[in-house]
């Protein structure tokens, strides 16, 4: 509200001002302006924080949609691709096993992995670890996975040493990533193979038997963080089912029976993983959509102020335009008299705009472990396309005034 009075404001202030100031034969002849000085002040500075406002929001704009771009094509260090998660009741995991064996008999899916969440999912679950039964906890904290055997198959994950778990009820076997490792200030993996740990987080003592590359566990705001991958069937709810051909339809009709013959009770959720990653980013997709839009509405608002303006003082310079037309001045000189200040505005207002704006995109930036750099394309294109757009509302309004017959313009008043 209290920005809606506020423009009201000033909407209404600047041309009453003006209209006071207009003294009264000055009114009776049609003349434009009787306070030319103070005019153009007002106006320039106006026109110049317009175009401040509007480079700032389109250098934003494309800042977040190159993000965006960017986080769509990295690589987090799994296969996300061609991969369905389906939600799990709790239940007995010998009905979790027989609904993993239900959808193998389907010759479109490949492999299926029964775990608690899949490579990447925005929680914390972990806690502290005890390795190589040392008496003190070790001083990082350690992320878990709790998966089965066909883990590391069905999201594609990479052993850098020793091998994958083997599913046993007797005891746990533990894999760790490379951020494990480094934690540990142990330069070869080997080292950590055969060593005992302890995970508080499930009170589970076991055994390190691999080492697997690092991927992101979680969104790309976050660092890699220490993780450990270990089976405990109890906390299984998903599975995760990685399919063989491109026709969706067609597997989702097996995945649905194979629920339906182990879980007929229960209702059948699943998800995209590529759609759950993507959904991570929702938040700056929002923004990216609104900056967008507030970068529109302030370019349309410069085009049609310029527009305005640029009328205004073509009316008001008809007898000048008139002159010159018959001193021998062509049209390009006089769309250059006219515009040649609102183009100095513009740049001006783009070395203005361009510290402005890398300040916000640095501050947005550092809410993301991996991020973009920032290149000088990010300031130039926004730059040529406002000053594109402003030149496209001026030059319209002058040329019509220069190319105007002379004789009707001496005429003017």
């Amino acid at each position: 509200m209290l920005l809606i009075v506020t423009v009201i404001f000033l909407a209404g202030s600047y041309p009453a001002l003006m209209l006071s100031g207009f003294s009264p034969i000055t009114a009776l002849k049609s003349r434009p302006t009787a306070n030319t000085t103070v005019g153009l002040s007002v106006r320039h500075i106006l026109v110049f924080a317009q175009f401040v406002i509007s480079q700032v929001f389109a250098i934003g704009a494309l800042a977040v949609v190159y993000q965006l771009n960017f986080f769509s094509q990295f690589d987090m260090g799994f296969t996300k691709d061609t991969i369905i998660t389906v939600s799990l009741p709790k239940s007995h995991s010998g009905q979790a096993e027989a609904f993993r064996n239900a959808l193998l008999q389907s010759s479109n899916i490949q492999t299926v992995s029964l775990h608690h969440l899949p490579p990447v999912a925005n929680n914390n679950e972990g806690g502290f670890v005890k390795f190589n039964h040392r008496e003190s906890w070790e001083p990082f904290m350690v992320r878990d996975r709790w998966a089965d055997m066909h883990y590391l198959e069905t999201y594609d994950l990479k052993l850098m040493a020793g091998r994958n778990i083997i599913d046993r009820d007797s005891t746990t076997e533990f894999l760790v990533n490379e951020e494990f490792v480094k934690k540990l200030d142990v330069n070869d993996p080997q080292e950590v193979l055969g060593k005992a740990l302890y995970d508080d987080n499930t009170s589970v003592l076991g055994t390190i038997v691999g080492v697997i590359k690092n991927f992101h566990h979680r969104s790309l705001q976050n660092s890699i963080e220490p993780l450990a991958i270990y089976a405990y069937p109890s906390l299984f709810r998903q599975a995760g089912i990685r399919l063989k051909v491109q026709n969706i339809s067609h597997t989702l009709q097996d995945i649905q029976a194979a629920w339906k013959q182990t879980f007929p009770d229960r209702v059948f959720e699943f998800a995209f993983l590529d759609e759950t990653v993507a959904n991570m980013y929702a938040q700056e997709k929002v923004a990216s959509r609104l900056i967008w839009l507030f970068t529109g509405v302030a370019l349309i608002i410069c085009a049609l102020g310029l527009y305005g303006l640029v009328s205004f003082v073509a009316a008001q310079r008809t007898k000048e335009i008139g002159i010159r037309k018959v001193l021998g001045a062509s049209v390009s000189s006089i769309l250059l008299l006219l515009s040649k200040d609102y183009i100095k505005l513009i740049l001006m207002a783009l070395v203005i705009a361009i510290p402005v704006a890398s300040y916000f995109i640095r501050e947005w930036l550092q809410g993301f472990a991996y991020r973009i750099e920032i290149s000088w394309w990010l300031f130039a294109v926004p730059g040529v396309l406002v000053l594109l757009i402003a030149l496209l509302s001026v030059s319209g309004q002058t040329i019509k005034a220069a190319r105007k017959n002379p004789v009707d313009s001496l005429r003017y008043e």
